[in-house]
């Protein structure tokens, strides 16, 4: 009989031994990075990307926020917290995978400080997502997608038809 229970056990520990190792804690890894963007967004020192992004980190965003180098994401974070002084970046939802995430974020802000037109006064809330490529545990690249118009419309700019008149008579 104990002959039984010691064999059992050997297996046991030979089956537990020979388990899969816990896959690699991405969201973990990415975390120090992802923090100091959003913290930046939100009006932290501007410091904090030299450790979080790559020199030449590319960012492509509708409504006139891409750049290319750190220097000029730098540029457009300063350009829009000045114009949205109270900005806050909000992430709503994130999924990790090795070397790329996926965000939802929630952006708000007031328009009331000067920049590319004068403030309106108007707050806006603008709802995206974002996607990162990492190198060396750096964001090297993000891609941004959020409803341009609605922010616009949300500011009190309005949409105006084209002088034609309207669509062109069928033939």
């Amino acid at each position: 009989m104990i002959k039984q229970v010691l064999v059992v056990v050997a297996g046991l520990l030979a089956l537990t031994g020979c388990a899969a190792p816990a896959p690699p804690d991405y969201a973990a890894q990415h975390q120090p990075a992802v923090d100091a963007y959003v913290a930046a967004w939100s009006g932290a020192d501007l410091g904090g990307l030299d450790a979080a992004m790559t020199a030449d980190v590319k960012r492509q965003s509708p409504g006139g926020l891409s750049s290319d180098g750190l220097d000029a994401l730098k540029k457009v974070m300063t350009d829009l917290r000045t114009s949205y002084p109270d900005t806050k970046v909000v992430l709503d939802e994130n999924y990790h995978m090795q070397d790329r995430s996926f965000h939802l974020w929630t952006f708000t802000g007031t328009n009331t400080g000067p920049g590319a037109a004068l403030p309106t006064g108007k707050s806006v809330k603008l709802m995206g997502a974002t996607f990162m490529r990492y190198q060396d545990g750096k964001i090297a690249e993000e891609r941004v997608y959020f409803d341009a118009l609605d922010w616009q419309l949300q500011l009190g700019y309005t949409l105006t038809p084209p002088a034609t008149g309207g669509m062109p008579a069928a033939q």
